[in-house]
């Protein structure tokens, strides 16, 4: 369950950038290392109790990413335009920058916090940590703070807009700033991985190649649920994440070979994925 929900709040981030911006930012993992790199630090600093350390950590690193999102659109995605293979390009050179930069500022050695919520709890005769209970808490309390977000004027928008990101003329025309709206939605895209990581981190520690970890099978629930599809990512986030714990513990290592045949039958029955449109290149 919180593998799944680290998959869906990542995915969510890249389909709402792709689905809004329509640029496939291949460096979106990479913020959620920032994340996890920035949350882990200011747990290691901060003197206000395991607790508070770990959501002032969750809560500077969702800035901090959101802010490096931003930046990153308006000094390079902006500028590259809608260029498919320099969008491509340039977004393996941002994920680049991010890794070696967290290598610069906080090391390469691999992060592994102290518990802040130690005990377990007892459900249906299994034993079930305290602490993943509330990480699948704050994934959902995310989850939601995202979707009231998307019911506001900012929301409906980064819809308008997202019915045809290339050429927005019937969102421009109701008086859509376009070039606001694609800052915002990275912003928002960037920040939500970047909380992932902080949310994670108490679980799965953290280091500066974590991205790379993910990034293959984040894309791939994008393409599986549909470029900028906000809920295909939310489904095959969850079936991946679910697939992944549970088909290692019955089927063994061998469980990915199986997940990547079906996959590629979904992607061969359905190119343009679940819910979503083929992305214009």
């Amino acid at each position: 369950m919180v593998l799944a929900g680290v998959y869906i709040l990542v995915a969510v981030g890249l389909a709402l950038v792709m689905g809004t911006t329509d640029l496939l930012n291949l460096a979106h993992a990479d913020f959620y290392m920032l994340g996890a790199m920035v949350a882990a630090e200011i747990y290691t600093v901060a003197h206000y109790g395991n607790q508070l350390n770990w959501l002032l950590g969750i809560l500077i690193a969702l800035i901090i990413a959101g802010a490096f999102g931003g930046l990153c659109y308006w000094l390079v995605f902006k500028p590259v335009g809608n260029d498919f293979l320099a969008v491509l390009v340039t977004s393996l050179a941002v994920g680049m920058i991010l890794v070696q930069g967290s290598i610069l500022v906080f090391g390469e050695k691999d992060i592994f916090l102290q518990n802040p919520i130690p005990g377990t709890l007892s459900i249906f005769a299994a034993q079930i940590t305290l602490l993943k209970i509330v990480v699948v808490v704050l994934a959902l309390a995310t989850m939601m703070g995202l979707f009231l977000l998307l019911k506001t004027k900012v929301g409906k928008a980064m819809r308008a807009i997202g019915e045809n990101p290339i050429n927005p003329v019937a969102a421009l025309l109701q008086g859509v700033d376009a070039g606001r709206i694609f800052l915002i939605s990275m912003i928002i895209g960037c920040g939500l991985a970047g909380a992932t990581g902080g949310i994670v981190i108490a679980l799965f520690g953290a280091d500066p190649h974590m991205g790379e970890y993910i990034l293959l099978k984040v894309l791939l629930i994008v393409m599986v649920g549909g470029f900028g599809s906000i809920k295909g990512a939310i489904l095959v986030g969850f079936v991946m994440g679910m697939a992944e714990s549970l088909g290692y513990h019955f089927v063994g290592p061998n469980y990915i070979i199986i997940l990547l045949a079906i996959v590629g039958l979904l992607t061969y029955l359905r190119p343009a994925g679940l819910f979503g449109r083929v992305p214009e290149i």
